[in-house]
């Protein structure tokens, strides 16, 4: 972390002797980007929060930056809705402008916090839902996870407890695939927060248990992946802790550990593919 943050500061001074305002503007973007995941969010909206009008009014409209969905997003958390609104709203609409399918998702997310922090619960569950959607299966894993932990959050706060961790599990066993420790944290952070079962220990987390009931059933792990909405990637990370909880070391053994191939997690099949 902090020779990320001394390598951005090197790249703002360099910015300012060469007065490369564009560059200047991405690296505090960045320093920003590192406090967000940190979870210093005040921190992160002294970085953070004129980005987008500065970006704006250079005529740097560029969507696939990402900070312009850090900023939305360490706003709304600050509460300062209204910057982040009118934000938002030319975020969306350049995204539209370019055609940027990664922007869009990520501009989803945002009106979904959005929506959430107004009160408007069902309007931040349409918003997850549609990127949701476009990201399983693509190589967005961190956007995707991102959504996942949002989406989470919202159903957390909507007292959606079953939902609500199994899509914090599954951003969880994203961001550990993929090494992001620091966004990891965060999932973990908030899976604490919803009380009963939690993640660790010797016993399968709900999506864990879905997993392992449908490889038990033997689906191939593409066919769990669209059954569940989640990359083939994700499929593997569950399995392999479903592996090392049940010590077994692959799915050929996953009947005889399970209570029975089909109802380890008190569901057949057909009900987990569709939940």
């Amino acid at each position: 972390m902090e020779r990320a943050r001394a390598s951005a500061e090197e790249g703002v001074a360099e910015s300012d002797a060469v007065g490369n305002e564009a560059f200047r503007l991405l690296c505090l973007g960045v320093l920003g980007r590192l406090e967000l995941a940190l979870g210093d969010m005040r921190a992160a909206g002294g970085y953070l929060r004129e980005l987008p009008e500065r970006l704006l009014a250079s005529g740097m409209n560029d969507t696939t930056q990402p900070v312009w969905a850090d900023a939305i997003e360490t706003l709304i958390t600050l509460g300062e809705l209204e910057r982040a609104r009118l934000y938002l709203d030319a975020y969306e609409e350049n995204s539209r402008r370019f055609g940027s399918a990664w922007s869009s998702v990520c501009a989803a997310r945002c009106r979904g916090l959005l929506c959430g922090a107004e009160g408007d619960l069902d309007g931040a569950f349409a918003a997850f839902d549609r990127p949701l959607l476009q990201l399983a299966g693509t190589p967005f894993a961190f956007e995707h996870a991102r959504t996942l932990l949002c989406q989470g959050m919202a159903r957390r706060q909507a007292s959606q407890k079953r939902t609500a961790r199994e899509a914090l599990e599954q951003a969880l066993a994203i961001f550990d695939e993929m090494g992001a420790r620091l966004w990891a944290e965060k999932a973990r952070a908030e899976l604490t927060r919803i009380g009963g079962r939690r993640t660790g220990g010797d016993d399968l987390t709900e999506t864990e248990a879905r997993v392992a009931d449908l490889a038990a059933a033997g689906r191939s792990n593409k066919e769990i992946a669209a059954a569940l909405f989640m990359g083939v990637s994700t499929v593997e990370a569950h399995l392999s802790h479903v592996y090392r909880k049940l010590g077994i070391r692959s799915r050929a053994g996953l009947g005889s550990r399970l209570a029975t191939p089909m109802e380890a997690a008190g569901k057949p099949v057909d009900e987990a593919a569709q939940s």
